[in-house]
């Protein structure tokens, strides 16, 4: 009798426990593809890393520099490592990267924002993402001077997931200012984390 009673408990404390285990699907912790590279669950404030240049004949374009959240944001656009600008007293982070469809598994549309005091005004990316490797957004950005720009960019995607977006390198040009076209070339990278999807 001791022998079964022993046998029942044990069944249901292993029951117990491979409940909690398993939990709601969305807890599942998915091994991250690449290091440093922080694709889990919006859980906290979404988070990014952006680095920006301009050139060109266009003033306001070729003085443009910008890094975030600090001079080491070329790095860590490289190697995923590195601090993250997040929403503040003085910038606010916005961003959602979410499947297309599921009539088209690996599409994901994207919506990137960063505004901030003192610094970049408004900055934003939307368009479509492939994990095939390809992105080809849409930069609107507002510039210190009050001047705003918009451009078509292309470049190559190193990791993509619901809520997470890392192209460590982008280029853009036919750029617009007022509806006119200036010659103003940018190329950068962004890293989004902790996005909606």
């Amino acid at each position: 009798m001791n022998l079964v009673r022993t046998a029942r408990y044990l069944l249901a404390v292993g029951a117990a426990g491979l409940g909690s285990a398993c939990g709601d699907p969305a807890d599942i912790q998915v091994p991250l593809p690449l290091a440093g590279f922080d694709a889990q669950p919006a859980v906290s404030p979404a988070s990014a890393v952006l680095m920006l240049e301009g050139s060109g004949t266009y003033a306001a374009c070729d003085a443009f520099r910008t890094s975030l959240p600090n001079p080491g944001a070329q790095e860590t656009l490289l190697n995923g490592a590195g601090q993250r600008l997040m929403s503040s007293a003085g910038s606010r982070v916005e961003c959602r990267v979410a499947s297309l469809s599921v009539d088209a598994p690996g599409v994901f549309d994207v919506e990137l924002r960063v505004d901030q005091e003192g610094g970049l005004p408004h900055f934003e990316l939307r368009g479509r993402v492939s994990d095939a490797g390809r992105a080809t957004l849409t930069l609107s950005m507002s510039l210190a001077d009050g001047d705003s720009i918009q451009s078509e960019c292309s470049g190559e995607v190193k990791a993509v997931l619901p809520g997470a977006l890392w192209v460590p390198s982008f280029s853009c040009e036919d750029t617009r200012s007022s509806d006119s076209p200036v010659d103003c070339r940018l190329e950068g990278g962004v890293i989004f984390e902790k996005c909606e999807r």
